[in-house]
């Protein structure tokens, strides 16, 4: 901080853990990113252009950019940056992935450092893992007094769709929040409509979002016919695309609960070393239950 006092935003590296029960086949998944030495920092700028060209790409980019959580940080002074580059404070459903979008509008380059600061530690107690869990929808036949909890209206903020992003139907996950804030920046005047849309891609972003509905979910056949009026008010290309997206959704199909419930919990990660030096551990080899212990095991393993 004192080497880059003019930065008011600092992203750093982070380690992973799924606490046991998290995820199905994810529990127990342990990673350090690379290999490190105690006390040898560096850091580098990294070019939001170059950020924002990689997540067209990978939309696993999203959790390198700055979210502004658990993988940086800012200072206060940001917060007048922020209000006087887009006239507004935190202007958002949630914080993590519009702060990272608006953060890479507003900036040329962001200051990375190579040096883990902390360990994501993913629960099934996670508000936004929940919101990603098609078995806890409100109403649905998993609901449980969590997720009763979770969906009372005194826990959402208010936020107003702009046009655009009343294209997007808003299940409550990582894909659809990107591409609604995608489209809420080319309305703030932020992003260009076609660079906002070199990333988004339409005809993926339908694909991924009918690929996130759950038959269990009730607004089902609702969100086929938001999303296929959607599609029919962007372009006729869209909307010939998208209808035979809906019609493969609403083919009648037989699921086995037991075969979905079993792959659910296959082990979706392989252990072993990865680029950079890194490794992925199965932490309950190591006796691991939780974040504070994961945080040990981090510490023993690396010499941090």
């Amino acid at each position: 901080l004192d080497q880059y006092p003019d930065d008011e935003i600092l992203v750093w590296e982070r380690g992973f853990y799924a606490w046991p029960g998290f995820n199905g086949g994810q529990q127990n998944m342990f990673e350090i990113p690379r290999k490190y030495a105690r006390g040898q920092i560096s850091a580098q700028y990294l070019s939001t252009d170059f950020l924002l060209n990689q997540l067209a790409k990978n939309q696993q980019m999203i959790y390198s950019l700055p979210m502004l959580y658990i993988n940086s940080g800012f200072r206060r002074s940001y917060l007048k940056t922020l209000l006087q580059k887009t006239g507004k404070l935190l202007d958002t459903a949630s914080q993590d992935i519009p702060m990272a979008i608006i953060g890479c509008c507003i900036h040329e380059r962001i200051l990375h450092m190579v040096y883990p600061v902390t360990i994501a530690g993913m629960s099934g107690g996670s508000i936004g893992y929940l919101n990603n869990c098609p078995q806890m929808i409100a109403g649905g036949p998993a609901e449980t007094g969590l997720a009763k909890r979770m969906f009372q209206q005194d826990n959402a903020g208010i936020y107003a769709l702009s046009k655009r992003e009343r294209f997007i139907s808003p299940l409550g996950t990582d894909s659809d929040g990107l591409y609604i804030v995608l489209s809420r920046t080319v309305e703030e005047g932020l992003l260009s409509e076609e660079r906002a849309d070199h990333i988004l891609d339409w005809k993926s972003a339908a694909e991924r979002i009918v690929k996130k509905l759950s038959i269990q979910d009730e607004r089902y056949d609702l969100m086929l016919q938001r999303s296929l009026f959607s599609a029919r008010e962007l372009s006729a290309d869209h909307y010939s695309c998208f209808k035979a997206i809906r019609n493969a959704a609403l083919t009648p199909r037989f699921i086995d609960a037991a075969a979905v419930k079993q792959h659910r919990m296959a082990k979706l990660y392989s252990e072993g070393p990865s680029s950079g030096g890194g490794e992925i551990l199965d932490a309950s080899k190591y006796d691991v239950q939780n974040i504070m212990e994961a945080a040990e095991l981090f510490a023993n393993l690396t010499g941090l």
